[in-house]
């Protein structure tokens, strides 16, 4: 069993890292649309995954915050962590659709395949 300090600790780094995160991306969030100016880009399956990965971000953030917090509250230390990990799958989420965007499309939103 995780203690109490040790998670406390940990919640406030991701707290701290993950508001300055959910800042930083409203601008990106704001601007995703931009990537469906291409055409193709709507039907694209990689450019759609970094879409909702990009708009979601800031809004996982926030809950992740509110959420890690309150399971804490409650004395449900691993739920809390794992909550407050949240926007690690935005992340990845993000590094798997850029990765196969160059890899499969050539880096085009609109989906062109690069064989």
């Amino acid at each position: 069993m995780m203690q109490r300090n040790r998670a406390r600790n940990w919640l406030i780094a991701a707290t701290v890292l993950f508001a300055i995160g959910g800042l930083l991306s409203l601008l990106p969030a704001m601007m995703s649309g931009m990537m469906f100016d291409a055409p193709g880009s709507e039907r694209n399956p990689a450019t759609i995954a970094i879409f909702v990965s990009v708009i979601s971000f800031p809004v996982v953030c926030v809950l992740s915050i509110l959420v890690s917090w309150i399971l804490y509250r409650c004395g449900r230390l691993e739920a809390a962590l794992l909550a407050s990990a949240a926007p690690l799958v935005n992340l990845l989420i993000l590094a798997v659709a850029l990765g196969c965007l160059n890899w499969l499309y050539g880096g085009h939103f609109g989906g062109r395949m690069n064989y």
